[in-house]
């Protein structure tokens, strides 16, 4: 807080510099390309197929290269996600994993939801998803609808709040980074 007296009008003038929390960073990661379903119950089991293995294998190297964290990461009780989170896992630390059943499919309420409860403690969150709620999410932050998600595809935002009830709101994220 910075203090500024004026002398000639006996005004105290008060200027309060911004002091939050660093910045909040999303990472939206849509699962890696699965085998192919059979009908809707054979959808959750899906595995991954050996192709989207080897991408996730590539593109989780590039996140040990540079060092990349994330406090927490929610991952779709889906079996390919759960596959996903698990290869990226072997090549980052990431503090905190919750399975989430109701993203399973989701919907970007569903998802926004789910980021606006995240503590303010926390600054890098990473949520491994499906389409189209995760394609949704990431247009409705950043108002670019023209971005869809491949399978094994990385979007990486920085809100501009320090809290995530606040950031995750349409308009507030801006695209930092794309990563396939």
């Amino acid at each position: 807080m910075i203090l500024a007296w004026l002398f000639r009008c006996n005004i105290v003038i008060i200027f309060h510099r911004y002091q939050g929390n660093m910045a909040k960073y999303l990472t939206l990661l849509r699962h890696g390309e699965a085998e192919p379903a059979h009908g809707f119950k054979g959808d959750f089991s899906r595995n991954l197929s050996d192709n989207g293995k080897y991408r996730l294998n590539r593109l989780g190297a590039i996140l040990k290269e540079r060092a990349m964290f994330f406090d927490i990461s929610y991952v779709s009780s889906a079996q390919r996600t759960q596959e996903t989170a698990d290869i990226i896992d072997n090549y980052l630390s990431i503090t905190n994993k919750e399975i989430k059943k109701d993203l399973y499919l989701a919907d970007v309420d569903i998802i926004f939801d789910t980021l606006r409860t995240v503590s303010d403690e926390i600054n890098q969150v990473i949520l491994i998803g499906h389409n189209p709620g995760i394609s949704g999410a990431l247009a409705m932050l950043t108002n670019d609808f023209q971005i869809n998600m491949t399978p094994g595809m990385m979007a990486i935002l920085e809100l501009h709040a320090d809290s995530w009830e606040v950031g995750i709101n349409r308009g507030m994220g801006t695209l930092k980074e794309v990563i396939q």
